[in-house]
């Protein structure tokens, strides 16, 4: 514990989180895996414990930095009790963070910064007014960074992004999610992205990063992207309070003209008996998707429901293109979303003057009905929505 802590210090000092002369020394014991540090003065917090055979896990809260700075450190130890990986997030004013600084090996190397909320490209985007099919992605942001995106981008006829993060309140949507930790934030949304660039080649994206747990903004949110091009929107995402979904719901209900494309979830539960939201939301212009394998049985841990659940499509080890650019796989229904998101965008290109009802009644026609499943939906299975 002592290496690990006087580790931590020194990344602490290193980032001016605390002052050159200070120290942490430890004033209470670990019995509920919580210390307690003063650092001349200082009120600083470290939560941790031992995890087995990976040694120590350290996370520390800096609270009243010197100088106005803010932020804290994680230091992974090994079970010899060297320090094998550690990280130091830098938060505004505002608590939210803004850097992230990796190091790793013993001793540890030098830091790799992390910029969490870059600016987006000048040059890259399209027009919305192109003739391509806008989607909305509702999500944890996107890594505009990336070649990716190059051109596909929804921009105004003025050159500007159509964009928001309705977490941070800025025009910069940058693919980040750090409820679970801050240290190692949830990238989810580029992934999800990288599909409908795929399976839609003529689609272009309007990258919104949800509200967290302020879901009071999904009405703001909706109602921004009523205002720009996308009158497709996908959403794999959900939670099982329907009072968090009440300001989306009356700003979706008020929107007819938009498709939400949304989640079952991956609870391994029937929603018409125990509802996961917006899924489970009773709205003509809510289409709700599960993940199957390839042959049309709903994938295990994914959500089902002859009601609320509209149609399964395989979305089980499908190829993306991960935050960091890598190639990998995933699987869940959030990645059966984007698919039949990109469906859709297809058809709205072939049939621009089709409305949301009618685009959601097409989609729903191509599905075969799974008679025979356990785990049954609405309409069936479509087995391949990249080539209907």
């Amino acid at each position: 514990m002592v290496s690990a802590i006087n580790e931590i210090a020194d990344l602490a000092r290193k980032h001016s989180l605390i002052e050159q002369g200070e120290s942490l020394k430890v004033i209470e014991d670990t019995s509920r895996r919580k210390v307690y540090a003063a650092t001349s003065g200082r009120h600083v917090t470290i939560a941790g414990g031992r995890t087995g055979v990976s040694g120590q896990r350290l996370r520390v809260l800096v609270e009243d930095a010197p100088r106005g700075r803010a932020g804290g450190v994680f230091v992974q130890t090994t079970p010899a009790c060297t320090t094998d990986l550690a990280r130091v997030a830098a938060h505004d004013r505002d608590g939210r963070a803004i850097f992230l600084t990796h190091y790793s090996g013993d001793p540890l190397s030098r830091g790799t910064e992390e910029d969490l909320n870059p600016p987006m490209p000048r040059s890259a985007g399209a027009q919305a007014d192109d003739l391509r099919v806008a989607v909305a992605l509702i999500d944890t942001g996107i890594n505009y960074l990336l070649p990716l995106f190059g051109n596909r981008l929804a921009r105004d006829a003025n050159g500007h992004p159509i964009a928001f993060d309705f977490a941070d309140n800025d025009t910069r949507p940058f693919d980040l999610d750090p409820t679970a930790s801050v240290y190692f934030p949830r990238r989810h949304g580029t992934a999800v992205a990288s599909i409908v660039l795929e399976e839609a080649p003529d689609a272009i994206i309007v990258p919104l990063r949800y509200p967290g747990r302020a879901f009071g903004r999904f009405g703001d949110l909706v109602r921004f992207a009523a205002q720009g091009p996308a009158r497709i929107a996908a959403m794999p995402l959900g939670s099982a309070k329907k009072s968090h979904w009440t300001s989306f719901e009356t700003a979706a209900r008020d929107n007819p003209q938009i498709l939400f494309v949304v989640s079952a979830g991956n609870d391994g539960r029937d929603i018409d008996t125990s509802p996961v939201f917006p899924a489970s939301l009773d709205l003509d212009n809510i289409l709700t998707v599960t993940s199957s394998d390839a042959f049309g049985r709903i994938a295990a841990g994914s959500n089902w429901g002859t009601v609320h659940v509209d149609v399964a499509v395989p979305g089980e080890r499908i190829p993306v293109t991960d935050h960091l650019g890598a190639r990998r796989r995933a699987s869940g229904s959030s990645y059966a979303v984007p698919r039949v998101a990109a469906l859709a965008a297809r058809l709205s290109a072939d049939n621009p003057e089709w409305d949301a009802r009618r685009l959601k009644s097409e989609i729903v026609d191509l599905a075969t009905p799974l008679s025979s499943s356990q785990k049954p939906v609405k309409h069936g299975w479509i087995p391949n929505p990249a080539i209907e």
